[in-house]
């Protein structure tokens, strides 16, 4: 050893490595996501849902009618995909019904199709319903014709 530099005590060695890590700890701590202040504005009130075409509202009840207790026994899984999927129909069937001319088949194809999604229902219910329902949806769109 040179005559200028004493031995590394024991000490300085611990302080070397606690330096590292708290040099570690500090560089990790920079890398996690800062802290964000966030000020809370107020949130005015929802606008009101836009007003319901009185020709799809009938559509939407037509089809719904008598489905009450069969959309309360659905999974909750499947609730909101036949809920989307039923608006959907009725949208379909209005602008068909707006069109020259409303195919039943097609409507009763669209109503078996979505009535298709309620598991375990019997094939001769299913049928069943959808040709009502499509009955019903001519007699609309009958109606819709000889009042304009």
């Amino acid at each position: 050893m040179p005559s200028g530099e004493s031995a590394p005590r024991p000490e300085q060695g611990l302080e070397r490595s606690v330096e590292g890590v708290e040099r570690t700890e500090t560089s990790t701590s920079s890398v996690e996501t800062p802290v964000a202040t966030h000020v809370m504005t107020p949130v005015a009130a929802a606008p009101p849902a836009p007003a319901v075409d009185p020709e799809l509202q009938r559509i939407e009840d037509t089809l719904a009618d008598g489905l009450g207790d069969v959309y309360k026994t659905l999974p909750p899984s499947i609730k909101p995909a036949f809920k989307k999927k039923g608006e959907e129909v009725a949208r379909t069937i209005q602008l068909w019904t707006q069109g020259a001319k409303l195919v039943a088949h097609k409507v009763l194809r669209l109503i078996r199709e979505w009535l298709g999604m309620i598991p375990r229902v019997n094939a001769h219910y299913l049928e069943q319903q959808s040709k009502i329902k499509t009955d019903q949806v001519m007699r609309l769109a009958q109606e819709q014709k000889e009042e304009t």
